[in-house]
C-alpha cells in the first residue's frame, strides 16, 4: 500500500486559544479509499478525539463537507488518489462558519437565513383538488429538478468570496430554496417570495459567484440572475 502525510486542523474551544494542525505521517492508503475513509482510519487507529461529521457516505446528506487541500468538497466521494502524488493532504473546516470543534462547523448562519424566509411549500387549501394533485412533466423545469438536489451542505456558503467580505448578505442556500419554490407549480406564494429576499438585501448581491456546487447548481445563472430579473 502507498503512504501519505496528513495535516488535520484541530480546535477545541474549551482548551485551545486558536486552531492548529496535527500531523500524521506515513499513513497507509489504497486507490479506492476516500478522504472520509482516511479520517475514519486516523480516528480509529491514531487519535479518537478527532471530530468531524459524516452520515450517508454517498453525497446525499452533505454532512462531510470540509476543505480538502484548500477546496470545499465532500470527504466521502473525494478519492485520496485524486489529490496527491505522494505529498500532503490538508483537511480543514469549511470557511465562513463558526467552528464548533475541529472539522465541525456551526450551520446556524444557514438556519437563520432559512428562518428569515418561507423555506417550505405553501398551498392554497381553499382550492385543493378533490383527487390527487397531478403535475404534468412539462410543468416541471430542468432547473427545478436541479435545485431540488441541494443538500444544504454549506459548500457554496464556504466558497463565497462575497460572504467572506460581508456575512450580512443573503446566503446562497436561502436563494436556492426560494428559487426552487418559485418554480414549483404547486406553490401559491410564488413571486411574492421575492419580496422576502428583497427585504434581506438581494439587490446587494453580485451576479457572479465563484462557487462550485457538488450537485452542479450554477448559483449565478440558475439562481441569482433569474431572481434579480424578477425585480427589474
Amino acid at each position: 500500500m502507498k503512504t501519505i502525510n496528513v495535516r488535520v486542523c484541530r480546535y477545541n474551544p474549551e482548551t485551545d486559544s486558536s486552531s492548529f494542525f496535527q500531523e500524521f505521517n506515513d499513513i497507509e492508503w489504497d486507490k479506492d479509499e476516500s478522504v472520509l475513509d482516511l479520517l475514519l482510519a486516523l480516528k480509529n487507529n491514531y487519535d479518537p478525539s478527532i471530530t468531524f461529521r459524516y452520515s450517508c457516505k454517498c453525497t446525499i446528506c452533505g454532512s462531510c463537507a470540509m476543505q480538502i487541500n484548500g477546496e470545499a468538497k465532500h470527504a466521502c466521494v473525494t478519492k485520496i488518489s485524486s489529490l496527491t502524488d505522494g505529498a500532503v493532504i490538508t483537511i480543514e473546516p469549511l470557511k465562513n462558519f463558526p467552528v464548533i470543534k475541529d472539522l465541525v462547523v456551526d450551520l446556524e448562519p444557514i438556519i437563520a437565513g432559512l428562518k428569515a424566509v418561507t423555506p417550505w411549500l405553501v398551498r392554497d387549501h381553499a382550492n385543493l383538488p378533490d383527487k390527487e394533485y397531478i403535475i404534468e412533466p412539462d410543468k416541471i423545469s430542468d432547473t427545478l429538478h436541479l435545485l431540488d438536489k441541494c443538500t444544504i451542505c454549506g459548500i457554496c456558503h464556504s466558497d463565497s468570496a462575497a460572504l467572506e467580505n460581508d456575512l450580512s448578505l443573503v446566503t446562497p442556500i436561502v436563494m436556492v430554496k426560494t428559487r426552487k419554490f418559485m418554480l414549483d407549480p404547486r406553490d401559491t406564494l410564488r413571486d411574492s417570495r421575492i419580496k422576502q429576499l428583497t427585504e434581506l438585501g438581494l439587490l446587494q448581491h453580485p451576479t457572479e459567484w465563484n462557487t462550485i456546487c457538488p450537485k452542479g447548481i450554477d448559483l449565478a445563472s440558475d439562481v441569482v440572475i433569474p431572481l434579480q430579473k424578477k425585480l427589474s
